[in-house]
This record gives structure tokens, C-alpha cells and sequence, in this order.
């Protein structure tokens, strides 16, 4: 008990014991007084019970809000109430790393990072929570002191904002998509269908993976080089220049494929004002046909 508290009690003590012996006084007959003041022949004076506080206490701030000795015992009971409970010390720029993994422990982290609990996920954003990416996130959440609820939140939170995310790309990718083939449709007109046959059969001359084939074929951009390799492979105009093809092996074509269309905007591929353009294209084609024709033999021998 500090000493302003016990100061006070005592007070509140002695108050109530004088209250007392003024009822007394005021039961032994009329007239006589009720206390160390008195006003006219009945007594009715009046006790200022912090008139018996030091100065240094009765001038305290923390005194004002006491209107009697009632307040002060109900300040008592609330400060009773705390006592010997748990307190947390705020840790500050100076704290150690040990004092400060003490404070986070307090406020409610696991005693390890293993120890934080997943929250359960939706069917749709779980394949976006991997072990390895939880493990991350459990690292993270113990190093900055992050407690089990908080933990919860955060995990639910990315898991949904990622989901978010990835529908609004996906999205901006099948608007884009659908321009692509409207630029297409555009460009080859009533030809679209004999186009799109053309890309068909060079694709599936090229591989026979289904969900390969699904992707090219959901590609503007690729269906429309594959409608070229089709138109190749059914048309003679293409004619190999001497037996330069004949010398050049699947992996060298391959290659060749590769290093073009990995190109940038300006390479002889796809800038169509570069002066070797037109004959880059052609090659490339030739050699997208010759390639679908070994593969179609690789198939029969096989």
C-alpha cells in the first residue's frame, strides 16, 4: 500500500468514527453540539475530512476528483483489483531482443512458429496457400511478433486479395483474347474457317497434347502462325531453296524457331519493315511445316 492510500484510509477511518461520535453527542440531548463546529443552539456542524490530510496530500491533483471518503474507498477497491496481476512493459528503442520476444509472448505469440494455427480457407483459395508459402508466413508472423488472431486475419486476407487479383488478370487476359481474334476475324474474313482448318492440322501435326493444343488454339496470335505452317504444308509454293533445308536437323529448326520469335519488336521476325522480313517469315514457316512433317513420321514409325 502506497503512502498516499494508506493516508487515506486512515482518514476515512477516523472520519467515521468522529461521524459516529457525533451521533452519539447528538442522542444525549437537545442542544448540544455535533461536532468540532458548531452553528446556533442545535449543533449541526460539519467535518471537513481532508482538513486532517498534509498539505502535500490535500493539494494533490489527484485529489480533486474525491468529493468524500466514500469515493476514495471505491478508488481503493478498483486499484485492489489489479493488484498482482500480470502487467506487460511496453518495449522501447532500447529494449533488448530478449525483452522484446518476452512482450510479444505476453500479448498472445506461439512459443514457436510452428505453433500458429491455419485458418480454414475457402475451396477456391486454398491451391493459392502452399505448405512451403505457409511456412513462409508463419516465419514472417513470429519474427514481428504477429499473435494467433492477428495471424488468422492476415493469412485469410492475402489468401483473398491473391484470388482477387488473379480473377482480374485473368479476366484483363480473356479481354485481350477476344480482341486479338476480333483484329483476326478482321484480317482473314470469309476466310476465317479455311484459316482455322489450316491451323488446326499443322497444330495437331506438331503435337498431340491435348491440353497444349487447348492453349495454342485459345491464342489469336499462334493460331494465326499456325494457319501459315497448315497453309505450307497442303500448298508447294513453298519450294526448298536447293538442299539448304535438307541439311538443317529438327533441333537446328527448332533452334531457329526459338531465337526468331523470342525476338523483340524490331527483330527481322516480326518488324514488318525490316528488309529481311519477308524472307525470315518464310523460313520460319518452312521450317514449322518440315518440322510437322518429321513429326508426323516419327509417329507412323513409332
Amino acid at each position: 500500500m502506497d503512502l498516499l492510500t494508506g493516508t487515506l484510509l486512515r482518514t476515512i477511518l477516523r472520519f467515521s468514527m468522529m461521524q459516529f461520535a457525533e451521533g452519539d453527542g447528538a442522542g444525549g440531548g437537545e442542544g448540544e453540539g455535533t461536532g468540532s463546529e458548531s452553528s446556533g443552539g442545535e449543533g449541526t456542524g460539519t467535518v471537513d475530512w481532508k482538513s486532517s490530510l498534509s498539505e502535500d496530500i490535500r493539494t494533490h491533483p489527484s485529489m480533486e476528483k474525491f468529493k468524500t471518503p466514500e469515493d476514495v474507498a471505491k478508488s481503493y477497491i478498483e486499484i485492489q483489483k489489479v493488484v498482482g496481476k500480470d502487467k506487460v512493459v511496453l518495449p522501447t528503442k532500447d529494449s533488448t531482443p530478449e525483452e522484446i520476444s518476452e512482450f510479444y509472448s505476453k500479448i498472445g505469440r506461439p512459443e514457436s512458429f510452428d505453433k500458429y494455427n491455419v485458418p480454414e480457407l475457402g475451396d477456391d483459395v486454398k491451391p493459392l496457400m502452399s505448405e512451403s508459402r505457409l511456412e513462409t508466413f508463419k516465419q514472417i508472423a513470429f519474427e514481428n511478433g504477429i499473435t494467433e488472431a492477428q495471424f488468422a486475419k492476415l493469412v485469410e486476407g492475402y489468401a483473398n486479395d491473391t484470388k482477387v487479383a488473379m480473377d482480374s488478370f485473368a479476366e484483363q487476359q480473356e479481354l485481350e483474347t477476344k480482341k486479338q481474334l476480333s483484329a483476326l476475324m478482321q484480317e482473314w474474313g470469309p476466310k476465317m474457317e479455311e484459316n482455322q482448318a489450316l491451323s488446326k492440322k499443322a497444330i495437331r501435326a506438331f503435337t498431340d497434347d491435348a491440353k497444349l493444343i487447348e492453349s495454342i488454339e485459345k491464342n489469336p496470335g499462334l493460331v494465326k502462325v499456325f494457319a501459315q505452317v497448315g497453309q505450307a504444308m497442303s500448298n508447294d509454293s513453298l519450294v526448298n531453296k536447293g538442299t539448304t533445308m535438307l541439311t538443317v536437323s529438327k533441333a537446328e529448326m527448332q533452334a531457329e524457331i526459338g531465337k526468331a520469335i523470342s525476338g523483340d519488336k524490331d527483330s527481322a521476325y516480326w518488324n514488318a519493315m525490316h528488309p529481311e522480313h519477308k524472307e525470315t517469315k518464310q523460313k520460319i514457316t518452312e521450317y514449322y511445316r518440315k518440322i510437322a512433317e518429321i513429326e508426323a513420321e516419327e509417329k507412323e514409325q513409332s
